[in-house]
């Protein structure tokens, strides 16, 4: 909820005019600051308003239209705290689906067992069997949300009361429950099968599996694991990198933010693709990111390239990059290749989004949007309040921090999602900094004069508040260091050569 009452300070502007002074409040001039209560922001306001979380009692700043959108006309009229969010989202949906209003296109609507049971059963009414079903499109996103949920197609069957015999012409399966585990030495003898049953369990509990888990959860001894070098070498031969936070709304893990974008962007276009599909399988074990499969024309595969990587690893990838380059030309006659290079990445979320319209469109059969930021950026990068919280602890003495005074991290996140600083910062309600092309010396010391005899000292921080431009100046340039300056400005004063005003309140 927000805390009331509580007092906003933002700006005049042209969108908000009409509506402050319709309901009492005095307009100045455009730009001047005007100090409101809560209640009377418009609904669409991008200032931030002090909320609690009504799950752990945090306080933490959020976007007012944000607030009304999410939390007023929400479904559940609760504000959730980035740590607390699952346990809205839960709860919102057990609601759609107690109510039977959860969409199909929804995400979380497959988390529901009885929406994965409703699902094999349209399929099985359609197509009368179940197998060949990783052959078309349709099963094989059936079967990879059965492995995300290890959810047992054979209890799913009998379930839902078919015959295995009506509905399959193979063998009989036992349910997972009934069939043995695999006996230790084909774990010890066979690294694919270890790799095989470790990415089921990071798919079930979403991290690598810890020696206790390797022998309670998948029955593998440690000298299975000694046989492989040990927990660490088999996260090396696995490749293994902690992805669980670029996990895409399809339950993929992703091997990285570049590969999490692609994946949201096509996921909410509502493209469909299939992952990890093997090009060239006469040569090597070679897999692309994304694999489409058109009805006319050859398959195209997407290749997501990562960044620019250093020492032996980055020899490594380099020369698989340009191996598997080669191979997509050999057999360009079978298949497409787009290739997305880190530069597409390199800028704002925005325009990271215009990249991939670009890139995808001749794929789509429709004109495709931009998501929600929200959606978009990986939940591993930080929220727009983290990154206004960690702004905030770079203000001192109401002083607006220099871009190389914040955390670089934290500077490229403002960019990428503001555009530019000065947006971001008037965004947020605070004056942008003025910059110029060069300050003389002679005008810095007329400032100095006049900070002294308004104030009585001169410092840093009354120079950025008197005046701001200047202030960026000395820090962007470094032509002046501001202690040398002023060490000089104050023995001319002494010397009378500037007069200053000695009636100083």
């Amino acid at each position: 909820m927000v805390i009331l009452p509580q007092k906003v300070t933002l700006q005049w502007s042209p969108t908000n005019k009409k509506h402050f002074q319709s309901i009492g409040y005095r307009y100045t001039k455009m730009f001047d600051y005007l100090t409101v209560d809560v209640e009377d922001l418009p609904h669409q306001t991008r200032s931030y308003v002090k909320v609690i979380c009504d799950y752990c009692k945090k306080k933490y700043d959020m976007q007012y239209r944000h607030y009304i959108s999410r939390v007023v006309q929400g479904l559940i009229k609760k504000c959730a705290c980035r740590s607390c969010m699952y346990i809205k989202t839960k709860e919102i949906l057990l609601i759609k689906q107690n109510k039977g209003t959860l969409e199909e296109n929804e995400v979380g609507y497959y988390s529901f067992r009885e929406n994965r049971l409703k699902e094999i059963d349209l399929y099985i009414k359609q197509y009368r069997t179940v197998d060949g079903m990783s052959k078309n499109n349709e099963g094989q996103k059936i079967l990879d949300r059965m492995n995300y949920y290890r959810d047992d197609i054979v209890e799913f069957i009998q379930e839902l009361g078919y015959s295995w015999e009506s509905i399959s012409e193979k063998p009989k399966l036992k349910p997972i429950a009934e069939r043995e585990r695999k006996d230790w030495s084909e774990y010890y003898n066979n690294f694919s099968i270890l790799e095989q049953d470790i990415n089921l369990f990071i798919k079930k509990h979403g991290h690598f599996p810890t020696k206790l888990e390797f022998k309670e959860e998948l029955g593998i001894e440690q000298k299975v694991l000694d046989k492989h070098g040990g927990i660490n070498n088999i996260k090396k031969l696995m490749d293994y990198n902690d992805s669980s936070q670029f996990r895409d709304d399809n339950g993929w893990y992703n091997s990285s933010s570049y590969e999490y974008m692609v994946a949201q962007f096509l996921i909410h276009n509502d493209i469909h693709y299939k992952r990890e599909q093997k090009p060239f399988p006469c040569e090597g074990n070679f897999r692309s990111d994304f694999t489409f499969y058109p009805e006319e024309g050859k398959e195209i595969h997407v290749e997501v390239w990562g960044g620019y990587l250093t020492g032996k690893n980055g020899r490594t990838y380099k020369e698989t990059k340009k191996l598997k380059i080669d191979l997509y030309n050999k057999y360009s006659d079978k298949m497409e290749l787009i290739s997305i290079e880190p530069e597409t990445f390199k800028c704002n979320y925005d325009k990271i989004q215009e990249n991939l319209k670009l890139i995808f469109q001749p794929i789509a059969d429709k004109r495709l949007k931009s998501i929600e930021k929200e959606i978009f950026i990986p939940t591993a990068i930080m929220t727009d309040e983290e990154i206004l919280d960690e702004f905030k602890s770079y203000i001192k003495n109401d002083v607006i921090p220099f871009t190389h005074d914040l955390r670089y991290q934290l500077y490229i996140e403002i960019i990428k999602r503001n555009g530019n600083y000065q947006t971001f910062l008037l965004q947020n309600g605070y004056k942008p900094l003025v910059m110029r092309q060069g300050y003389t010396k002679e005008m810095i010391f007329e400032a100095f004069k006049k900070i002294l005899n308004k104030r009585g000292d001169i410092k840093i921080s009354y120079l950025q508040k008197e005046f701001s431009g200047m202030a960026a100046y000395l820090y962007r340039k470094r032509e002046y260091a501001f202690e040398d300056l002023k060490k000089e400005f104050l023995e001319k004063v002494e010397n009378n050569l500037i007069i200053i005003d000695t009636n100083i309140e």
